[in-house]
């Protein structure tokens, strides 16, 4: 006579190994522990040992792989998410960085109707060869410098740096405040991260769940809709 559970242990701890030990794992140790004890008390009446073992043996290799499998998950899930901390944070520094070079432009081409804005990254940049001729011009004010003050970052188009891609739009409000303008970073793709930000000449940044990157940037009212962030060292 077989023991109860022996045949058991056997078909669960083969799909154990099947099935990464999800769900049947566990159960063929319990089984196959249960019929192994059962045999031993048996003194020869009931068989299944050549059962029952395998059963235990693949139950355990299934749980461990099932571990494995747990285990890096977890290391998986830290480390995107330090990734996009990290993205998010190199954002922030961004914006923190086109704000003080819009500050600056606006203080030295001050308008005859009141504070002017670089309407695109390219003219806080350094110009189609890269070279700031002295101090810069309102068309290239050679305020900002690498990927994102080449020639080209011009709306429509965006350009990206460390997972975020970047836009400036200028807007005029006559009865309001005149002229503002709004910096958008969104997500290049969202492995990333799952926030887009914005800022405009009020400095503060504030942020949005952004579930498909942005196909054109915020304008200042738009962004003075969405909640600020807590400032990051």
């Amino acid at each position: 006579m077989r023991a109860e559970g022996a045949l058991a242990s056997l078909i669960l701890g083969s799909a154990s190994i099947l099935l990464c030990g999800l769900f049947t794992g566990i159960p063929a140790l319990i089984l196959g522990h249960r019929a192994i004890k059962l045999i031993r008390r048996s003194r020869g009446l009931l068989q299944g040992m050549e059962l029952a073992v395998p059963g235990l043996v693949m139950g355990y290799a299934g749980c461990a792989l099932w571990l494995v499998f747990i285990v890096g998950w977890i290391f998986l899930v830290r480390g995107a998410a330090k990734e996009s901390d990290a993205a998010e944070v190199g954002a922030l520094t961004m914006i923190r960085q086109i704000n003080d070079a819009q500050g600056s432009y606006s203080r030295i081409y001050t308008g005859p109707k009141g504070r002017v804005y670089a309407g695109s990254l390219a003219t806080l940049g350094a110009g189609p060869g890269q070279a700031c001729p002295g101090t810069g011009t309102a068309e290239y004010a050679c305020l900002l410098s690498g990927p994102l003050s080449m020639p080209e970052c011009r709306e429509p188009h965006w350009c990206a740096l460390n997972g975020y891609k970047f836009q400036i739009q200028v807007s005029s409000y006559p009865l309001r405040r005149g002229q503002d303008y709004a910096i958008t970073a969104t997500p290049t793709n969202m492995s990333s991260s799952a926030k887009s930000f914005c800022s405009t000449s009020d400095g503060i940044v504030r942020s949005g769940a952004t579930w498909f990157p942005l196909e054109s940037g915020y304008d200042a009212e738009d962004c003075h809709r969405l909640g600020s962030v807590a400032e990051r060292p």
